[in-house]
């Protein structure tokens, strides 16, 4: 019958497959359901071939409900694709179900705002939240916007089993369970260790058996070698046996060599053979081209052979012309190609601008332009000029990244290495970059460090414009950062303010751009009345 045919359809991974399947139901005379033709759309790839199987559906009389809607929803990457599917469910008079909500809060998974609205939208059409609906909006509740160091202090200030008791308590409000993926998620978002026992002992409590995923989410959250012998140690306790993943998840954290040869002994008594991965996570603890070495030979020895990637980590911890060229040697008795972030490796451990430039010149031999990785990699060799290196990427066509960007406003401020044979002229070419570069707070700090120390003063209040307009607005502003950085007292006759008022007059400056500046210190009273306005009762 057509369950048994839509059971086969599940089962196949190709089209050709598929539409044998389709053939024999036609030789058997049995007509395809809605659950048939929901199995198809599941597996389209393009907007073609759902168009052709909803056509199809019409003519088999078949009316898509909420499930085929459901589906189509899955499948959209756009929201304008999925305002067209809840037109046409609209249209059609269905009403979207539990799983169709679900299926709009995975999409907005992480934007917190928009989950809140199909939230109030399952509300208003009195559609139940169920477990998994809660725990998708935990993921995305507890992700904190860079910089918003204010809600990081309020979270660790709150008792360990406040927050954990807040969300099974709006949980039981709308009559859903917490499961075990409710608690993992807790878990990954706890902050000290008091928090993770109080979650697992409620988990105890409530008959929930924890597993490797549990462990995993302990241990990514530990800060501490410590911390991580009690996750393990509350693993074994409820009985879960750490895998490859959790102990390479270990390993990865490990800090010392004496705690990276603990993990190797506890995956030898526990019959828990290396993988790839194991040999990723030592290799990168390495600190020197001994270390590393020595890694790559016990990796040969269980039978893995080292990647690319593995020898441009060896790359990296080779401090010595000698010791780059052997690694380079290395890479080609192995028939590895260096790839770009093999040569931006090299380039990065030059001891001087003429060395890192003929590394450049070899990785253009070999057929390989330079990334702005490459470029990111130049910034950090000493003696470089970030003019020079700016412009050779401008001219190259390569957008700079944050790395960059913030690698040249250090140096620009003073506070890094490095020079720059006309650091007015760089500064001037960085605010009029028209290129699509969006700014972080950290770089709006930067900005305005490198502005009053390079411009003249009457261009200062221009760059600090120009570099403002490019925060996203609602981005949170660290006043205190910013002050380190720079003085705002220094900055205050910039913005018409008085100099003992410059928190005040920032904090209005970016305020009316639509940031969010914060630490805010109390000011003393203004020579203009209402100068420091709502931003004097700021936090300190």
């Amino acid at each position: 019958d057509a369950v048994m045919f839509n059971l086969q359809l599940k089962a196949c991974s190709t089209r050709d497959g598929r539409a044998r399947v389709l053939a024999e139901m036609a030789a058997h005379g049995v007509e395809p359901n809605l659950h048939v033709f929901t199995t198809l759309l599941a597996s389209c790839t393009t907007d073609e071939d759902r168009a052709h199987v909803l056509a199809e559906m019409e003519e088999h009389g078949l009316a898509p409900d909420s499930f085929v809607h459901t589906t189509l929803l899955r499948a959209c990457t756009t929201d304008e694709e999925r305002a067209i599917v809840l037109e046409a469910m609209e249209a059609r008079g269905v009403e979207p179900d539990q799983a169709t909500f679900n299926s709009l809060l995975k999409a907005f998974r992480g934007d917190v705002e928009r989950q809140e609205l199909v939230l109030e939208d399952m509300e208003a059409r009195d559609v139940p939240l169920g477990t998994w609906s809660f725990n998708t909006m935990l993921v995305s509740r507890n992700r904190r916007r860079p910089g918003d160091v204010k809600r990081e202090a309020a979270r660790r200030r709150r008792p360990p089993r406040e927050r954990m008791e807040a969300v099974l308590s709006e949980m039981k409000e709308h009559g859903a369970e917490p499961d075990r993926v409710t608690f993992n998620s807790l878990l990954r978002e706890s902050v000290d260790p008091e928090e993770r026992r109080a979650i697992l002992e409620e988990m105890d409590a409530r008959g929930i058996e924890a597993d490797k995923v549990t462990l995993g989410a302990l241990l990514g959250q530990c800060t501490s070698a410590a911390e991580r012998e009690i996750a393990l140690a509350e693993a074994l306790k409820r009985g879960v046996e750490p895998g490859p993943s959790a102990l390479n998840l270990w390993l990865a954290a490990a800090t010392t060599r004496a705690e990276r040869a603990r993990v190797l002994v506890e995956m030898e008594v526990r019959g828990v053979s290396p993988t790839f991965k194991t040999f990723q996570s030592l290799l990168a603890g390495c600190r020197t081209e001994a270390e590393a070495l020595g890694v790559l030979a016990l990796m040969q020895h269980r039978g893995h052979e080292p990647s690319v990637g593995l020898l441009n980590l060896l790359l990296a911890r080779c401090h010595s012309r000698e010791a780059r060229a052997r690694a380079l040697v290395e890479l080609e008795a192995r028939c590895l190609e260096p790839n770009g972030w093999t040569f931006s490796t090299a380039v990065r451990r030059c001891g001087s601008p003429s060395e890192a430039q003929r590394m450049v010149a070899l990785m253009e031999r070999r057929g390989l332009s330079p990334s702005v990785h490459t470029y990111s990699a130049l910034l950090d060799v000493p003696g470089h000029d970030v003019h020079a290196v700016w412009d050779d990427m401008c001219a190259a066509g390569v957008y700079a990244n944050r790395a960059v960007f913030c690698k040249v406003l250090w140096t620009l401020a003073g506070r890094r290495s490095g020079h720059a044979r006309d650091p007015v002229a760089l500064l001037r070419k960085m605010m009029d970059d028209g290129r699509p570069q969006r700014i972080s707070q950290r770089m709006l700090a930067l900005s305005v460090a490198a502005a009053w120390r390079v411009l003249p003063p009457g261009e200062r209040l221009q760059a600090l414009e120009a570099f403002a307009a490019r925060v996203p607005r609602g981005t949170p502003v660290n006043l205190g950062y910013l002050d380190r950085l720079q003085p705002l007292e220094e900055v205050a006759p910039e913005l018409g303010a008085n100099p003992d008022n410059g928190f005040a007059a920032m904090g209005s400056f970016l305020a009316k751009r639509g940031l969010e500046p914060y630490n805010v210190r109390r000011t003393r009273e203004s020579s203009e009345p209402g100068a420091a306005g709502e931003w004097e009762e700021g936090e300190q």
